[in-house]
């Protein structure tokens, strides 16, 4: 099917994890990819003292729930990765393990950039990032509340460094307030959801085929000037399938058009369902976050 387009279809950056996997391509420009064996570890203790990781001193209390920032600083020139990594790095994750008086705990991303650095591409964060974590306490009465945790991140430059953080929160420590600045700006730099977008211009992505090991989509962009950049990250919710890298076509209505091959992990042919599909879209200055797709 041909579409009339402003820049051309070009290969992409490819994302792999084992239980969320998913695609990552640029719109435009140099194609920039790294393959899947150049990925160079070190020892965990050799640049560990590149990033700092700690907890913020204050806590954000809202409708009897509790968000706390967890806080990674990285020295200059090097990089760390979302909860999706490419080939040239690794995945952060967060591990809980033990809780007193916790019913729930959620994780939220602020959204990633895309890193040019010694002539590849990622998709991750430098410089300061707060991790907000959002509890829920069984006992709202009771301010014992308690949660400990592993992070598990790489930090990269020329090399990539696995790094295993042990992460102990105690409430009682931590000051109370109803903002705070670094919590506050990491929740607002979340991708947006699509219902967010202008009027007009909802972010929803129009399948044109999902079957077999082909998908096809038109997404319209959400804002109105011009793109310089487009990223695209593809997630399967269920954890069945992987994409490999999106050919990505800018067309001239303002919408773009993104083809993939899908792979299932389990080695069963099956039809992937509109609405475990997640889109991550990257655009020059924001993300946004389409959740499900229509037909």
């Amino acid at each position: 099917m041909k579409h009339p387009c402003q820049r051309s279809i070009l290969a992409g950056i490819p994302v792999f994890l084992a239980t969320l996997a998913a695609g990552l391509s640029l719109g435009t420009g140099p194609v920039h990819s790294q393959d899947q064996g150049s990925l160079l570890l070190a020892p965990g203790d050799v640049g560990s003292g590149a990033v700092t990781i700690d907890i913020l001193d204050r806590k954000i209390v809202h409708d009897d729930r509790y968000i706390v920032g967890v806080r990674m600083a990285l020295e200059d020139g090097w990089r760390s990765y979302w909860r999706l990594a490419d080939g040239s790095g690794l995945p952060t994750r967060f591990h809980i393990h033990s809780t007193r008086n916790v019913a729930s705990t959620r994780i939220h991303w602020p959204a990633p950039s895309l890193i040019e650095q010694f002539g590849s591409v990622s998709v991750g964060y430098t410089g300061e990032i707060v991790f907000p974590i959002e509890i829920t306490p069984r006992d709202s009465a009771d301010d014992r509340i308690q949660l400990q945790s592993s992070l598990e991140f790489g930090i990269c430059r020329d090399v990539c460094i696995p790094i295993r953080r042990e992460i102990a929160v105690d409430m009682s420590t931590l000051d109370t307030a109803e903002t705070f600045g670094p919590i506050a700006h990491a929740l607002e730099s979340r991708p947006l959801d699509h219902l967010m977008t202008a009027p007009g211009r909802t972010l929803s992505c129009l399948p044109i085929r999902i079957a077999g090991q082909q998908f096809q989509t038109v997404v319209p962009l959400p804002v109105w000037q011009q793109v310089d950049r487009v990223g695209v990250i593809f997630e399967d919710t269920r954890g069945v399938a992987h994409f490999a890298p999106p050919a990505i076509t800018l067309l001239d209505d303002h919408r773009v058009h993104l083809a993939t091959h899908i792979q299932f992990l389990t080695g069963e042919r099956r039809r992937l369902r509109p609405e475990e599909l997640q889109i991550l879209l990257l655009l020059d200055a924001r993300a946004y976050e389409i959740r499900g797709c229509r037909e």
